[in-house]
């Protein structure tokens, strides 16, 4: 019963939070125009909340931000499935968990880019950078929702804090992505984009072995640790300065300046591959664990071959970002595909350790290569920002949402290996229309 008045209580607060913010409300000084004049407090407040301490918060320390949230979830990947399973979680609750959050998170993702939107456009005018109030308001009400995983008793404590969470990281994302493509003099859009990935891409690698461990240790670690994330980023958010207000500082870099001539075909094709492969992967974090308990494999094993994903795909990231010519061209997605594909049915016909590592890694491949295009398309040009930020990230939630819950029900009516064997088929069938698509391309140009 407290839990679900917990819960209740930071889904009103968020909510109510975030209608202030639309209608306009000044947040940065509501809370310190408290008439306490009379008792000759309000000048204090005001000194408290608006304190800043003399480092500005540049765009170097969005890649901290995209790194230290996405260990968290890599730890909240490993461990939620394992305490789900502590609680004796079959394979289509299993799917059920991964989808709810993901669900709330696909509806939520392009309302906040809106509201990233609004802020930021009137916020200018006041030389304040209004990315930072949705940022902020996630930061904090995951710490709540953390706070009280830590007092959940079984499946429905968890499927109640999967949303909350979900719905606290949509306004995270895209208002940060945003943020990023709109910083000024920190080079091309590329470069800022290519160091980006590389950040969350190494956080959501050593999430899953920290909370692999953290698990194996005590299965309220890893709760501990997400609060201590959240903290650190509300912490910093809180009191580092906004960048001084400068008339002569040059546009952000975006490339192309124009946009390309097969523009309006690979952004739609990137935003399913994206998809597509964040299906596959919903269905790993989701399923593999139960599958691979079964087998023998210790937790610690699970998070390592999880690992093995996010570690091909940073170092995909490191060569895409070196190497721009995989831009505007069908091939590298056709072969990325067709590995990855062929890599998810040999997962689901082996059990021994060096295939099923090998295995892993086209998927982290296909990955790094369909979300580096779906996020490089979608913030190819100017204004609206957040709002094509959020539809990127939509697709990355509904991925995460039809994965797990269609891999769950053929787990439950089939057997545990049907639905790797499904995501092998759906990405080799992505790579035979994008060979399809670049036949007709070249067909034209005869």
């Amino acid at each position: 019963m407290v839990l679900y008045r917990c819960s209740s209580a930071v889904i009103c607060v968020y909510l109510w939070s975030m209608l202030k913010l639309q209608c306009g409300s000044q947040t940065n000084t509501a809370i310190t125009q408290i008439r306490t004049d009379r008792f000759g407090l309000g000048q204090r407040l005001r000194c408290v909340f608006l304190w800043r301490v003399p480092v500005i918060l540049r765009s170097r320390f969005l890649y901290v931000y995209a790194f230290i949230m996405n260990s968290s979830t890599g730890v909240m990947v490993v461990s939620i499935p394992l305490l789900a399973i502590r609680f004796g979680a079959g394979p289509l609750m299993l799917g059920l968990l991964g989808s709810v959050g993901s669900l709330v998170y696909t509806l939520a993702c392009p309302f906040a880019g809106r509201v990233s939107d609004a802020h930021a456009l009137r916020d200018a005018l006041r030389s304040v950078n209004g990315r930072r109030r949705s940022m902020m308001l996630s930061c904090a009400l995951l710490i709540c929702v953390d706070l009280c995983i830590l007092f959940a008793s079984g499946i429905r404590d968890l499927l109640i804090m999967a949303a909350c969470a979900s719905l606290c990281s949509a306004f995270f994302w895209p208002a940060l992505q945003a943020w990023l493509a709109e910083a000024p003099g920190e080079g091309s859009l590329s470069d800022r984009l290519g160091l980006f990935n590389l950040s969350w891409s190494v956080g959501i690698m050593i999430g899953p072995v920290i909370g692999g461990c953290l698990f194996a240790a005590n299965y309220r670690f890893p709760w501990y640790y997400g609060i201590a994330a959240s903290s650190c980023m509300l912490a910093s958010l809180l009191v580092l300065r906004d960048s001084p207000p400068r008339s002569a500082d040059p546009l952000p870099a975006q490339e192309p300046a124009t946009p390309h001539r097969r523009h309006g075909i690979f952004l739609p094709l990137s935003l399913w591959a994206n998809f597509v492969c964040w299906f596959c992967l919903a269905n790993v974090q989701s399923l593999y664990p139960k599958y691979a308990v079964t087998v023998g494999f210790s937790p610690q094993m699970i998070g390592f071959f999880l690992f093995l994903v996010g570690a091909a795909q940073s170092l995909f990231f490191i060569m895409l970002r070196s190497r721009p010519a995989w831009q505007f061209r069908y091939g590298p997605l056709i072969v990325a595909h067709a590995a990855a594909g062929g890599g998810m049915l040999v997962l689901s016909h082996v059990v021994s350790l060096p295939f099923i590592a090998v295995s892993f890694l086209p998927l982290g491949c296909a990955l790094g290569l369909s979300y580096y295009s779906s996020i490089y398309y979608s913030l190819c040009g100017r204004g609206e920002t957040g709002r094509r930020a959020g539809i990127h990230e939509r697709m990355v939630g509904s991925g995460f949402f039809v994965g797990p819950i269609t891999g769950g029900v053929i787990a439950r009516y089939l057997d545990m290996r049907s639905p790797f064997i499904l995501c092998g088929l759906l990405l080799l069938a992505t790579s035979v229309g994008e060979a399809i698509l670049r036949a007709r391309s070249r067909r034209r140009k005869e």
